[in-house]
């Protein structure tokens, strides 16, 4: 069983943990063209929508193969928010059954050899440090060190059985304000998104 999580696991954070966005993207912010706070993806199957005070960029928006990415940042009609860029993904139908594993799991993957390379630019390993790892509210959330794209922060969960990776990359943002700002992403992808919905 752990072995077929760890290979199912591994499979979706593939495709859906990109690594974060660079730096020379956080310098062309404000980049949101859109004052739309959401943006329905997937046949209207799922919404996309970032935390109070950001926007999806329409420009951004790839649905491949059942999942769907899209690229959120600070709106252009609302006020002052952490500068930062975050990317959203939402997986194929039955990708959000790795949540059910507990955080736990999702600690030990991603903080296995594996687990890092993953989580790299370079899909190098040696390249990512797991800076705190822990599970909140049906969610995952991790504070990571990319030699590559710097800090960065990420949350996992699960919604309409689909999994939800988002991707924080924000110059000099505290490491509490970044894990707060990824909680809060999550939470609004989960409220965009009952499961009954």
């Amino acid at each position: 069983m752990r072995q077929k999580f760890r290979y199912v696991l591994a499979l979706a954070s593939a495709v859906l943990l990109t690594g974060c966005v660079t730096n020379s993207v956080l310098s062309e912010l404000p980049f949101v063209s859109s004052i739309n706070p959401r943006v329905s993806v997937l046949d209207k199957s799922m919404t996309i929508t970032g935390p109070l005070g950001y926007c999806p960029d329409l420009q951004t928006v790839k649905e491949v193969d059942g999942s769907a990415h899209v690229l959120v940042g600070p709106c252009l009609t609302i006020g002052k928010v952490a500068r930062a860029a975050i990317a959203i993904s939402v997986g194929p139908p039955g990708s959000g059954a790795v949540m059910a594993e507990g955080g736990e799991a999702l600690s030990d993957f991603f903080t296995s050899d594996q687990g890092r390379q993953t989580l790299s630019g370079r899909a190098k390993a040696n390249d990512v440090k797991i800076l705190s790892a822990q599970s909140q509210d049906e969610m995952f959330l991790m504070h990571v060190y990319d030699a590559q794209t710097g800090e960065n922060w990420r949350a996992m969960l699960a919604a309409r059985g689909r999994l939800i990776t988002i991707g924080i990359n924000a110059n000099g943002l505290p490491a509490e304000d970044g894990l707060d700002l990824a909680a809060a992403a999550a939470r609004a992808m989960k409220k965009a998104n009952p499961q009954n919905g």
